[in-house]
């Protein structure tokens, strides 16, 4: 499944291995976005050297955060698209339906302000690999995916 390059690392013994390269364009996003929010209330975090990255990860890591080291996709919020929907017992997709953002709060890292329900064709790829993804695991029950496109 085509995703961002991730890198979880969960103590300060792990930021060794990382290479420099990995925090060029990167973000630190939350291992539990809850938690994550009701400390920092935001989304992600952003930075501008390695070294404030470790500083911030070890800080939320203290505060019983953990964090991964993510590849920041830049674009608009209209690149956004949400895909929900239910998977029974036999494996078969109940229910899909797909949402755009066109609107979000705060630019970067904030919640949908305004979206609009688009044809399932509109992420036919994503759909596609959501349901590879789901059949592998066989996974059952309610399930709701982020996708933004990467003009890159």
């Amino acid at each position: 499944m085509p995703h961002p390059r991730t890198i979880c690392v969960g103590s300060e013994e792990g930021w060794a291995g990382v290479r420099s390269d990995a925090f060029v364009s990167a973000v630190l996003k939350p291992c539990n976005s809850m938690a994550f929010r009701r400390r920092y209330d935001v989304k992600g975090l952003h930075f501008e050297t390695p070294s404030e990255a470790m500083t911030l990860a070890l800080d939320a890591r203290g505060a019983g955060v953990d964090v991964l080291l993510q590849e920041y996709v830049p674009g608009p919020p209209t690149h956004h698209s949400m895909v929900e929907g239910f998977i029974d017992r036999a494996g078969r997709t109940c229910a899909c339906f797909v949402r755009q953002r066109l609107r979000m709060f705060p630019p970067d890292f904030g919640d949908s302000t305004y979206m609009v329900s688009v044809p399932l064709d509109h992420v036919r790829d994503a759909v596609e690999c959501l349901d590879r993804l789901f059949a592998h695991l066989s996974y059952r029950g309610v399930f709701e995916a982020e996708f933004k496109y990467d003009a890159r």
